[in-house]
C-alpha cells in the first residue's frame, strides 16, 4: 500500500494534508514532514548538474531517515493506517 502512493505527489500531498497531520502524534508529522525533505534533497542531487552535497551530510540524512523510519515503526497501527489512508486517498471538497 505504501508504494501506491506516487512519489512525485508526495510533498503536495503532505502540504495539502498539514492540518490532519496534526492530529497525529509527533512521530508521524516527524516522518512525514523530513521524508519531504529528504526527497526534495534527492531530487536535487538527481537532476541539478552542480551538486553541493557532502558525504557526511549524506550520511547524516541516511541515518536520520533511518531513525524516522524505526519511530515510524514504533507508533501504533492505528495510526499508522489511519496516516496512509489520508496520503492515498484524495480529500473530497465538502
Amino acid at each position: 500500500m505504501y508504494r501506491h502512493l506516487e512519489h512525485g505527489n508526495f510533498p503536495a500531498v503532505v502540504n495539502n494534508h498539514r492540518r490532519e497531520l496534526q492530529a497525529f502524534p509527533q512521530d508521524v508529522q516527524d516522518f512525514a514532514h523530513h521524508l519531504v525533505n529528504l526527497q526534495i534533497k534527492r531530487h536535487k542531487a538527481d537532476y541539478d548538474p552542480l551538486p553541493h552535497f557532502y558525504k557526511s551530510a549524506v550520511l547524516a540524512d541516511i541515518d536520520h531517515a533511518e531513525y524516522l523510519m524505526d519511530r515510524m515503526d514504533a507508533v501504533n497501527r492505528k495510526d499508522r493506517t489511519a496516516f496512509l489512508v489520508l496520503l492515498l486517498f484524495k480529500q473530497r471538497k465538502t
